[in-house]
């Protein structure tokens, strides 16, 4: 099983760490890697949707734009939303 630091809590045996931190059990792990979906994957896509994660930029009448992707701000609010991502 893999555990993901977010942010709020303590994992046991652990002693407290500077910032606040959650620690949640991904428990579809080994159903992910049954299907081909790797845990590189599994990690860009917490980092996309609980941050963001620029993905390449485009350039309009001379001006280069970075294209940034994230989550909705209502999908991401608290540790709880983490049980939303399918």
């Amino acid at each position: 099983m893999l555990t993901v630091t977010c942010a709020g809590g303590t994992p046991p045996g652990r002693a407290m760490a500077a910032a606040p931190m959650i620690w949640h059990s991904l428990s579809a792990v080994p159903r992910a890697t049954a299907l081909g979906v790797s845990l590189a994957a599994i990690g860009r896509t917490l980092e996309t949707m609980l941050g963001s994660r620029r993905v390449t930029t485009f350039i309009d009448r001379g001006r280069e734009y970075n294209v940034v992707l994230m989550g909705k701000e209502s999908d991401r609010a608290s540790p709880d939303d983490l049980t939303n991502l399918h």
